[in-house]
């Protein structure tokens, strides 16, 4: 089928391809541009010729690491080579793989909008702040950018078909250029694809064939390639390592765009990432600038994936949803056949559940059932930590003779909480210096899960040696028997305590979770701190609190349990002032005492008595199921997991410039891309991030407003401007639209 020719009245240009052009590209035909007509590994420096582009690095993946190639390109400056008579983002072919002479095939794309914001520059303490709304593309999506080069370059390659695995927006680009290029589109999809991008796909004529794993995907899209000479737009090996290299230098145009609009480059990009197609060719384009001096520097890129993101914490949020639920079950045998028995289960569990996450098989050797395995062993981690802790203390405080040194009693394992932080910090510490970034992904992370091992047999060894409490003997003693159902009798009986119980918990943890979580993200992001350097004042912190927790034990004993509680946490509520503003100073020695401070004596003084406090708030016949349940019910509210919920919010951004929306995002959801420019010469100021050079400019990319509204807006209407191709008269979404907000270099070719 013959490619539609250039025309002026539609969305779509094909320039006609030279009889000299046609077929694949020649060494010869790539001499008069800047493209090699080779690849490169970023990781190992191979080199190889674009014949080899497909599959990644074939060394790296000998040595368990799958990286993507990249083009490789002489030297020579984008914005000289600029050519304003090419349609679309071709004006920047230069930085793309394409002969001088071959076809492309535009829709129009790039030339999006560039929209300042100054009132999100105010709010985030900079001196500027943009948008760059790739929504604006012709099917909505900056991975139109990448099909239109793609498709180009298979058209100049010869090819009948263009082939991609996929479930989104990239397949609906490739459909929809594939289409106005006359070529064929099989697109390799899952069975749970949105119905709404199937049908995007299917409008625009492609094939697409739902299969029911990526493994399947692949495997058909290798027979496809290899037999049948299909062009491959995206990988089709396990694991994926991105798109076609011959396609991602259409994500170069991107920084050309923004370094035009701007008359510079900006200091930060934070790009949407999934396997980093667009991170890598928008990096490119910077690294090409920088190199024909039109920028002094390369600007800093932040991959932003969200959907990785909110997996972790979900992943960390099924433990913390089941302690309740495990609170309840241990908190109901060990009010009926003792502490002792079920702190041996607890440990049991703990340990050896830590130690098969050590063992698990990965994604690449059983798919999502790696994940799935892993959600268990976090949950079954959840249900012995639910019950552990209550266990713990009771044990130690009902061997009081006459409820005296309760305080000291119930210090001790209160120490542990510092002595898990010393060995979880000094081990992870340790094997991450001791191995490189690759080794500590690939197998070094597996190995203090399975030191827990160690723990697991000195836990039992331990625990076996002990007796029961002398107020649970005295019990059984007593001849009067358990309680059915204790849990139910502390409802019932003793609500104010259950209450006071979940809420005394409150204080204590939420400065815990700040002064240790929250301080290494706060240093490292607000007050760029090395996170190395709030990590060692933390172990400092620890190892004091192993010393202080018994001390504030024997104070409580002394001066009364409450007494000693409150003022801790009067004094968390106090410090909590000083404490930034130490942090904010940025000298180590500094920071180091404030972490100190708050771990070792803040923590501690309302941690250590805590036991003793909520031990004496219930009966010894309930006073398991009490403590157990209180204290893990009041641990899993909202603000536990928030950062799984701010992932749902960020996600949940629709609107390209809806500025009471943004500070929600703060940064990015998969849709957007933040950056922040260059700093203005000699200008100096303090803001609300601290002390230090205010940038001038930045840029937001917005990938939205919502596909699935747009889809429904548009289904069943003839749209003007319609390519006329196969599969598309009538299609949604492939139109020249207007561009909305400000533009400030309007594209001279378009028409």
């Amino acid at each position: 089928m013959a490619p539609p020719t250039r025309s002026t009245d539609m969305s779509s240009e094909v320039i006609p391809i030279p009889p000299a052009a046609a077929g694949r590209v020649n060494a010869r035909a790539l001499i008069s541009t800047p493209y090699s007509g080779e690849v490169g590994c970023d990781r190992c420096g191979l080199r190889l010729p674009e014949v080899e582009a497909v599959g990644g690095c074939p060394r790296c993946a000998s040595e368990g690491v799958y990286v993507n190639l990249r083009t490789v390109f002489h030297a020579y400056d984008p914005v000289a080579a600029f050519d304003p008579t090419q349609p679309g983002q071709f004006g920047w072919r230069a930085g793309f793989p394409l002969p001088r002479e071959a076809a492309v095939v535009s829709l129009g794309e790039g030339n999006t909008a560039t929209v300042d914001l100054p009132g999100e520059a105010a709010r985030l303490g900079v001196a500027a702040v943009a948008v760059k709304d790739e929504s604006r593309n012709p099917t909505w999506s900056y991975k139109d950018r990448l099909a239109a080069v793609a498709v180009s370059r298979a058209l100049t390659d010869g090819a009948d078909t263009v082939v991609v695995a996929t479930t989104g927006n990239h397949g609906a680009a490739v459909a929809a250029y594939a289409a106005a290029a006359g070529l064929r589109c099989v697109i390799l999809t899952a069975a749970s694809a949105s119905p709404v991008m199937l049908a995007q796909m299917l409008a625009y004529g492609a094939k697409v064939i739902a299969l029911p794993t990526a493994a399947d995907r692949w495997t058909v899209m290798s027979v496809a390639v290899r037999e049948h000479g299909w062009f491959p737009v995206s990988s089709f090996q396990s694991p994926p390592v991105g798109s076609t290299p011959l396609g991602i230098d259409g994500y170069k145009a991107i920084a050309f765009e923004l370094h035009r609009d701007l008359g510079c480059g900006p200091d930060v990009v934070v790009v949407p990432t999934a396997y980093g197609d667009g991170l890598a060719g928008i990096h490119r384009g910077f690294v090409e600038l920088h190199a024909a001096g039109r920028i002094d520097r390369v600007p800093r890129m932040v991959a932003a994936e969200p959907l990785g993101t909110l997996a972790a914490f979900a992943t960390f949020a099924a433990g913390f949803l089941v302690r309740p639920i495990g609170g309840a079950i241990a908190g109901h045998f060990g009010d009926r056949v003792g502490r002792r028995k079920m702190l041996m289960i607890t440990v049991l569990v703990m340990g050896g559940s830590s130690t098969i996450i050590g063992l698990l098989p990965t994604y690449n050797q059983i798919g999502y059932w790696a994940a799935v395995l892993l959600v268990i062993m976090r949950m079954a981690q959840g249900l012995a930590i639910g019950g552990e802790w209550s266990g713990a203390i009771l044990l130690a405080i009902e061997q009081a003779k006459g409820g005296k040194k309760t305080g000291l009693l119930g210090s001790f394992p209160q120490a542990g909480n510092a002595v898990g932080l010393l060995l979880a910090t000094g081990s992870f510490t340790l094997v991450s210096s001791l191995s490189t970034q690759e080794q500590l992904l690939g197998w070094a992370w597996r190995l203090p899960f399975l030191a827990s091992v160690v723990l697991l047999v000195v836990g039992l060894v331990l625990r076996s040696s002990l007796t029961e409490t002398p107020q649970f003997e005295k019990l059984v003693e007593s001849g009067a028997g358990p309680e059915r159902l204790p849990l139910l009798t502390v409802l019932r009986s003793q609500p104010r305590n259950f209450l006071l119980s979940m809420g005394s918990r409150l204080g204590v943890d939420i400065s815990f979770y700040v002064f240790t979580v929250y301080s290494i993200s706060y240093g490292a992001t607000a007050l760029g701190l090395p996170s190395s350097t709030v990590q060692i004042g933390l172990f400092i912190g620890a190892g004091l609190g192993i010393f202080t927790a018994p001390l504030f034990g024997w104070l409580a004993d002394r001066f009364g349990v409450r007494r000693t509680y409150v003022l801790g946490l009067a004094f968390i509520g106090l410090f909590a002032f000083p404490f930034f503003a130490m942090l904010g100073v940025r000298n180590t020695v500094v920071t180091w005492i404030a972490l100190v401070l708050a771990y070792a004596v803040g923590i501690m003084a309302g941690w250590a008595p805590f036991a003793a406090f909520l031990s004496r708030l219930f009966p010894a016949r309930v006073r398991y199921s009490g403590t157990a349940f209180s204290f893990q019910l009041a641990g899993t509210p909202r603000w536990r997991i928030r950062p799984h919920d701010r992932c749902r919010a960020i996600r949940g951004i629709r609107h390209p410039v809806r500025r009471r929306e943004l500070p929600r995002a703060r940064l990015c959801d998969q849709h957007h891309l933040l950056a922040v420019g260059p700093v203005r010469p000699g200008r100096r100021r303090r803001t609300d991030r601290g002390k230090g050079l205010i940038p001038r400019r930045g840029i937001i990319l917005i990938e939205t407003p919502d596909r699935e509204e747009q889809c429904h807006e548009h289904q069943g209407r003839e749209v003007p401007g319609v390519v006329d191709g196969p599969g598309l008269r009538g299609a949604p979404g492939v139109r020249r639209r207007p561009r909305a907000g400000h533009q400030r270099h309007p594209p001279a070719h378009r028409t």
